[in-house]
C-alpha cells in the first residue's frame, strides 16, 4: 500500500505543469530519496489547508526560508467549497518537505519547504 501511495504521489507531482510550478515539482520529482513519511494519506477540509498554507507562507517569508508552492496551492484551493474534504500527501526528500494535494487522481496543488532550520518535537505519534 505505501508504495502504491508513492506512486499516486508521483503522479500527481507531474501534474506540476497546470499549476505553472513544472520545474518546482521536477526538483522534487528528481530526488533519489523521495519518501512518503507519516501516515499516508490524510484528510483535511479545504479551508484548513488554506488556513495551514497562508500561514506557511508567512513563516517561510519571515524566516528566510526556501519554498514554493503555497501561493498556487491557496489560489486552486479557492476553487472549492470550503467545507469539502480533499487529501494530502506527506513527502520528504533530502532538501524539502511539504504536502502533496489532490482529490481523485487531479492534483490541487503542493508546498514544500527546504529543510534544515525547523526543529520538531516528538509528538503523541511516533510514526511522524
Amino acid at each position: 500500500m505505501m508504495m502504491d501511495n508513492l506512486k499516486h504521489a508521483l503522479f500527481l507531482l507531474r501534474q506540476g505543469d497546470s499549476l505553472g510550478l513544472s520545474v518546482e515539482a521536477n526538483c522534487i520529482l528528481a530526488s533519489q530519496s523521495i519518501d512518503l513519511y507519516g501516515v499516508n494519506s490524510r484528510t483535511c477540509l479545504v479551508s484548513f489547508a488554506i488556513s495551514q498554507a497562508e500561514h506557511r507562507e508567512k513563516l517561510a517569508e519571515k524566516n528566510n526560508l526556501q519554498a514554493f508552492g503555497m501561493k498556487e496551492l491557496v489560489k486552486s484551493l479557492q476553487s472549492y467549497k470550503e467545507d469539502k474534504e480533499i487529501f494530502y500527501y506527506f513527502i520528504k526528500t533530502e532538501k524539502y518537505s511539504g504536502e502533496v494535494y489532490y482529490t481523485g487522481d487531479i492534483l490541487i496543488g503542493f508546498q514544500f519547504v527546504k529543510r534544515g532550520k525547523s526543529k520538531s518535537l516528538r509528538g503523541l505519534n511516533p510514526s511522524i
